[in-house]
């Protein structure tokens, strides 16, 4: 689904009997999410709390009631090959899923938002026999403390795709965000399906056309890479118990690598779960199957490993095939990482990350849509220009005399099932011509 980007404060200048060429001010705009499900196994109901099926799509269900599961879908779908579906099994159940952990927010699964903005959830819901199915928005401030919870009117009986709106302007310290999907009203058993896929999250703003005619915008953009989305992972949240010793050299050892296979191209990085520091300086190194180094081993300096969550190694490499492995080391044999199996690293905990680039811009009013696809599946590198005035082909967007509300998305690649998104922030700004 999109990463939604906001506008705001946009207004031009110009008018009088001639042609005008107005400059939007640039700005960058915040607030953004990624929720693409269609690669995920699908149809796996989960019944307790917990990310559904892996953290990297980015979904947990939490346990209020009993009588409740929440899966990915491949019987009801919209727009993709799977939907979010949550249902009650019976008359008390209750279910609801967030984009964070526990309905809590932390700074890796937080959606940056602006304070005092006014912002629009949107989601396609159907239901079946529901008591109350609706979206929300919860809000934090910086410090990670909610504020507040709201939601969209409810979708009440058996409907079909539906789009239900939640338009709130967040408070004067909000500073992260976090959506809530729920079919948490007990009386029923029912089903509710979401089109994750399409739900849009966007910053509401206006441009003022000071014409008594209409005008023609094109927007432009700079795109901005998110570089510590979540490709594989194993045990993100820490739970796994043993420790693996960490050695003093690298032994290929079937005990002494971690085994993955990357899905992106661009890797930026890996994190494990520390246990014990101990006294040395930590390095990761990446081989391929042939055990050779990929990309540059990273070290960490003893006095900056943390315990009690993932620390992240950066090292950036390209994949193409292939399956690949990682090795710790520490320069003092006496540091321990968490792991399910004592002493084996191949069951440790870790994610794998990579950089994910701006492959669409959309800009939207209430009436019209413009939209432009990258020219490679890559995407947009950090810092490229989309200027919609100098792309052939390009159908400007008609600028009603007076305020008009603006609109703009920029979507991820269609199988990014990216976890971590930190504001996606992107420059905006454009041209609209008045006469």
């Amino acid at each position: 689904m999109p990463n939604i980007i906001g506008i705001a404060n946009m207004v031009g200048n110009g008018g009088g009997n001639s042609a005008t060429v107005n400059t939007v001010t640039p700005l960058t705009a915040k607030g953004g999410v990624v929720r693409v499900i269609d690669s995920a196994t699908g149809d796996i109901a989960r019944t307790t709390s917990g990310w559904i099926e892996d953290e990297k799509y980015g979904w947990y269900a939490l346990n209020t009631a009993t009588a409740w599961s929440a899966e990915f879908d491949s019987a009801v779908t919209r727009t993709g090959a799977r939907t979010v579906k949550l249902s009650t099994t019976d008359t008390t159940g209750r279910a609801e899923i967030w984009t964070s952990a526990g309905g809590a927010v932390s700074t890796a699964h937080g959606i940056p938002l602006k304070p005092n903005t006014l912002y629009a959830l949107r989601c396609y819901i159907k239901t079946n026999n529901s008591v109350a199915v609706k979206v929300g928005l919860g809000e934090f401030s910086s410090a990670l403390s909610a504020i507040i919870t709201g939601f969209s009117t409810t979708l009440v009986g058996t409907n079909d795709w539906t789009l239900k709106e939640f338009l709130v302007t967040t408070n004067a310290s909000t500073a992260y965000g976090t959506i809530k999907l729920s079919n948490a009203t007990a009386g029923n058993i029912s089903d509710a399906w979401f089109d994750v896929n399409s739900m849009t999250l966007e910053q509401v703003s206006s441009i003022t056309n000071p014409s008594a005619t209409p005008a023609l915008l094109y927007p432009k953009a700079t795109a901005v890479t998110s570089k510590d989305n979540v490709d594989q992972s194993l045990d993100s949240a820490g739970a796994y118990a043993n420790t693996y010793a960490i050695p003093t050299a690298i032994n290929e050892g079937a005990t002494h690598r971690q085994t993955f296979t990357p899905t992106k191209k661009h890797n930026t990085g890996i994190t494990i779960w520390p246990v014990t520091k101990g006294t040395g300086d930590w390095t990761l190194t990446v081989h391929d199957s042939s055990n050779n180094v990929i990309g540059t081993p990273r070290t960490i300096a003893n006095a900056s490993v943390t315990t009690g969550a993932l620390l992240s190694f950066l090292n950036s490499f390209d994949w193409t095939s292939g399956t690949y492995h990682f090795h710790v080391t520490s320069t003092v044999n006496d540091g321990t990482l968490k792991t399910n199996t004592s002493n084996d690293l191949e069951a440790c905990s870790f994610t794998t990350l990579y950089e994910k680039h701006t492959t669409n811009l959309t800009v939207s009013t209430d009436t019209q849509q413009l939209s432009v696809t990258a020219p490679t599946t890559d995407g947009w590198a950090d810092g490229t220009v989309i200027d919609t005035a100098t792309i052939a082909g390009i159908t400007p967007l008609t600028l009603a005399p007076g305020v008009n509300n603006i609109y703009v998305s920029s979507n991820g690649p269609a199988t990014a099932d990216g976890t971590v998104d930190p504001s996606l922030q992107m420059t905006f700004s454009g041209t609209f011509v008045t006469s």
